[in-house]
């Protein structure tokens, strides 16, 4: 009999700690925030691609900040309809106008090769929505924009007098785009943490 309640106490002891996780909590307690897909106006294909970059930055900046993000795949109109998970706070970001221009532009030679030097101006701008989870209410609305002047070889060009070989550049114009948005992201990150913290 003591064998029996020994191992009926050990067994016990062994399988409370395992039905005690609740998988339903989060890590570290942390506040969940669902992204929402925002409603973009005469949406076309590379404007649809733009709000999933910016939402896929946004989450994983709210991740590094500590908040449980998750992207919802849904919208606003959804939620409120009734569809979605269970959040502290929803948030909408929609791109409202991105833009890279060449303002100005020289060439420099050196005997038979010249770098074209531009003057890139990047503009990113977002409209970024915070609401309430419980309420659905709109807690917050604010519009994020970002400048930058920068000066960057935009093409190179070699040849003599009979024959000239000329290469533009355009991922410079890329990399200057990406990092207005990333600056509108971190923006938007940084003005979500505010609010909910």
């Amino acid at each position: 009999m003591r064998r029996v309640l020994s191992f009926l106490a050990i067994a016990f002891a062994v399988a409370a700690p395992a039905f005690s996780f609740d998988t339903t909590r989060r890590p570290g307690n942390s506040l969940r925030i669902t992204l929402l897909q925002a409603s973009i106006g005469n949406s076309y294909d590379g404007e649809d691609r733009v709000a999933s970059r910016v939402r896929q930055q946004l989450l994983r900046e709210l991740r590094e900040r500590g908040f449980d993000a998750v992207d919802g795949g849904y919208s606003y109109v959804d939620l409120v309809r009734g569809g979605g998970i269970d959040s502290d706070f929803y948030v909408e970001i929609a791109p409202s106008s991105e833009a890279v221009t060449e303002a100005a532009g020289v060439g420099v030679g050196i005997r038979h090769v010249t770098v074209d030097l531009g003057v890139l101006v990047s503009h990113a701008a977002a409209e970024l929505r915070v609401y309430d989870g419980r309420t659905l209410n709109l807690i917050t609305k604010r519009n994020l924009h970002r400048r930058s002047v920068t000066v960057v070889p935009t093409a190179v060009s070699a040849g003599t007098y009979r024959a000239a070989v000329w290469i533009a550049l355009p991922f410079i114009e890329y990399v200057r785009y990406r990092a207005a948005v990333g600056a509108v992201v971190d923006d938007a990150a940084a003005e979500i943490a505010g609010i909910t913290r």
